[in-house]
């Protein structure tokens, strides 16, 4: 059953965000995603790894132009017109202002998005207005998909040169900061290091060479990993507009636990999963693979929403010192995948079956 009811109309009476301890770590994630090329050598490999998974180059573009969408649709039910006002000036300054000097077409490809995905969200507050969040977060994503592929049909842009330029930003992107973390090897502290834990030194090497390999796959990816990340900035963004207006554009972010989205999206999991697996649409793999991450990720968010609605704070604390304990021995990818795994089937099976409704009193 779905639970993306009818929401209350902007500018109702102004309900507090739930808690600050997942907006904080979410913009966290954002503005160290904006900032990745003054990230500490020391964490290079980390960076790597966002660099991989965050490919848009300006997420503060889109994380004022979100919050200006808010603004203004806030204002046009009656909330400040200060508010509108200046977010549109920052807005419009984040998109109007000059691409560097060694900026390339991905970057130019990126904020068109970033441009198209603000139009579209600010049009959502008015055709979805008593929708949730997530409902307006797709609707603006899908609009901007359509357009995008509009274009490059009109302009006769083939998927595989967007698939190179992506590659060749990702790498660039991903090849700086693991440039410096190896500058940083050189280090007397990581050289001690290295003397002392040879093996732990030569799983650092070895991680540094899986991201550099992984550079292909996370631009045939990239689509999906772009529609993502967009939908967590402009979560971001609800977010924090919600937190300086008195006047709201729908209610607030459920908390993870109580994460659930309308069960009609399995479809995107039902044809991702065909188009990628099934033979006779091998042309459309690649399409139905980016259509089975982004979807597959959603529903492995709603099944981490019930691992936490099942267990406690401190069990979750616990389970999450136990991955980090074993990680090191098992492998980082093996545990995410077995972690990630169980919260995709859960998140799919709570279509059918209300997993967090056991724990309900009766």
């Amino acid at each position: 059953m779905s639970i993306d009811v009818v929401a209350p109309a902007a500018g109702a009476t102004r309900v507090n965000e739930r808690g600050w301890r997942g907006f904080v770590l979410a913009l966290v994630l954002v503005l160290a995603s904006a900032l990745l090329a003054f990230w500490p050598p020391a964490l290079g490999l980390l960076a790597g790894i966002v660099g991989l998974l965050a490919p848009l180059p300006e997420p503060l573009a889109l994380l004022s132009g979100g919050i200006a969408a808010c603004a203004i649709a806030a204002w046009s039910a009656g909330g400040r017109v200060t508010l509108a006002v200046v977010w549109g000036a920052l807005a419009l300054w984040s998109f109007l202002e000059p691409l560097n000097a060694g900026a390339g077409d991905f970057d130019r490809l990126a904020r068109g998005w970033s441009l198209l995905v603000v139009c579209a969200f600010g049009l959502a507050h008015l055709v979805a207005a008593g929708r949730r969040f997530l409902s307006r977060a797709l609707v603006a994503v899908g609009v901007a998909t359509l357009v995008t592929l509009g274009a490059m049909a009109f302009r006769d842009v083939p998927i595989a040169r967007v698939q190179q330029l992506s590659e060749r930003a990702i790498g660039t992107r991903v090849g700086a900061t693991l440039g410096r973390w190896r500058q940083h090897l050189s280090d007397p502290v990581w050289q001690r290091f290295a003397s002392a834990q040879p093996d732990m030194a030569e799983r650092a090497y070895e991680a540094g060479r899986a991201i550099e390999r992984t550079v292909p796959s996370a631009a045939r990816l990239a689509p999906a990993l772009v529609a993502l990340e967009t939908i967590l900035i402009l979560g971001v963004a609800w977010s924090a507009f919600h937190r300086i207006s008195r006047v709201r554009v729908g209610t607030p972010l459920s908390a993870l636990g109580r994460f659930r989205f309308n069960d009609q999206l399995i479809w995107g999991v039902v044809v991702g999963s065909v188009l990628t697996l099934l033979p006779a649409f091998a042309e459309w793999r690649g399409f139905g693979l980016n259509v089975l991450v982004f979807f597959g990720a959603l529903y492995a968010l709603r099944g981490t929403g019930v691992l936490l609605g099942w267990a406690s704070d401190r069990a979750v604390a616990a389970g999450a010192i136990v991955a980090l304990v074993v990680s090191p021995f098992l492998g980082a990818p093996l545990v995410l995948g077995v972690v990630g795994s169980a919260a995709l089937v859960l998140g799919v099976t709570d279509t059918w079956r209300d997993w967090r409704g056991l724990n309900a009193p009766r």
